[in-house]
């Protein structure tokens, strides 16, 4: 079982996205991600690319909203095999973004 945690969306750039990728290749399809979110939003196209790389990968995702998952947080949740919520967790719509 793997654990990805992201405390903050700031964090995550087009190059992570390259090593998630590499990481998800390299792990078996018999094995769990657990993914803790607490996103105040952020970049849809990562959001949208880090969702395919769920969804073709095969694995089996748990994502966990202990507190909140807002805009492209509620996006990545999505694809998710299971999600975990509690009583205080929060998500937000989709904000559409224009450039």
């Amino acid at each position: 079982m793997y654990l990805l945690t992201y405390i903050c969306w700031k964090l995550i750039v087009t190059l992570s996205i390259l090593v998630l990728s590499t990481f998800f290749n390299e792990i078996s399809k018999d094995k769990e991600i657990n993914l803790i979110l607490h996103l105040h939003g952020g970049n849809a196209s990562v959001a949208d690319i880090f969702c395919k790389l769920m969804y073709e990968s095969k694995i089996i995702f748990n994502v966990f909203i202990p507190e909140f998952a807002f805009s492209s947080g509620t996006l990545i949740t999505l694809p998710a095999d299971n999600i975990y919520v509690n009583k205080y967790s929060m998500f937000s719509p989709i904000d559409s973004q224009v450039e």
